[in-house]
Parts: C-alpha cells; structure tokens; sequence
C-alpha cells in the first residue's frame, strides 16, 4: 500500500512542495512508512533527476484504501519533494496510471487511477503515462511492463 513510502514525519509547509491536501483529507497520511524508513530515509538530501512512481494495484482492494489514495498520493509527494532536492526546481515525477483490470476488484484501479490523474491536475511536474491498455485478462498484474517503460522514457 501506498502509504509504506511515506515518511514517518511530515515537513511544516511541505504542501508548497505539490499542492495542499485536498479539502476531504481526514487526518495525516504521514507516519506508517516501513518501506520509506528502510529504502528512502538514508537517500534524503541527496539531488534526484525525477521520479518514476507505479505503485497502487494493492490500495484498490479495500474501500478505505482506494478513497484516501489521493490524500496519500499528495503528501507522498509534498515529503519526498521536501527530503529530495530536485536537480532543477521541483522534482519531476512520472505516475503511471494503473492498468484496467483486477481480478479482486474490477472498479478498483478505475477509482485509483481518478485519484492519480486528480492528483497529476492539481501538482506541479507532475506527468501520467498510461498503463491501462497493458493488462492481462486473467492477471492483476500487467504482464508488459516493456511498453510502460518505453512510455516513461
């Protein structure tokens, strides 16, 4: 789930960063980042060129993980905007929309992906690469990953 890469303490004002937290947010997103503590917290500081996020097939399954996918989305990128600095203003980051099928929940990526363009709308540098005709009819992960790597390029 997305919120594993959030850090577990959210920078004052880092809403600058990428937009402030849409107006239906309840509460903080910050603080439940196993992933971002063992991966990215060592990395803070360091410049990037961009970032390249495909992530959320595993928030479609549950209700309250696909409606607060936006909110998560957004401070996820307000905190690593505020740890990473960016070769050349803002960093850059690439989301690919997630593709069109999942076999536990068929509307789930459909809400998800509404929460990843939203969020590309509202933020700065931020782009969409499509991933939605990459599925497979029987798998919930996309088998292709070569056309969305070739689109993110």
């Amino acid at each position: 789930a997305i919120a594993q890469f959030l850090p577990s303490v959210p920078f004052p004002h880092a809403e600058a960063l990428a937009g402030p937290l849409p107006a239906d947010c309840s509460g903080p997103t910050a603080g439940i980042g196993p992933l971002w503590n063992s991966f990215y917290a060592p990395l803070a500081g360091l410049g990037l060129s961009g970032v390249l996020w495909y992530q959320g097939e595993t928030d479609t399954m549950h209700e309250g993980t696909r409606a607060a996918y936006r909110c998560a989305l957004t401070s996820m990128l307000n905190s690593w905007r505020q740890h990473f600095q960016a070769a050349q203003g803002i960093l850059p980051v690439v989301v690919v929309l997630l593709h069109s099928y999942h076999c536990k929940t068929p509307l789930g990526n459909a809400v998800v992906r509404g929460h990843q363009m939203a969020v590309a709308h509202q933020a700065p540098r931020v782009t969409l690469v499509p991933g939605w005709d990459t599925s497979h009819k029987t798998k919930s992960h996309p088998l292709d990953k070569v056309t969305i790597a070739a689109r993110a390029a």
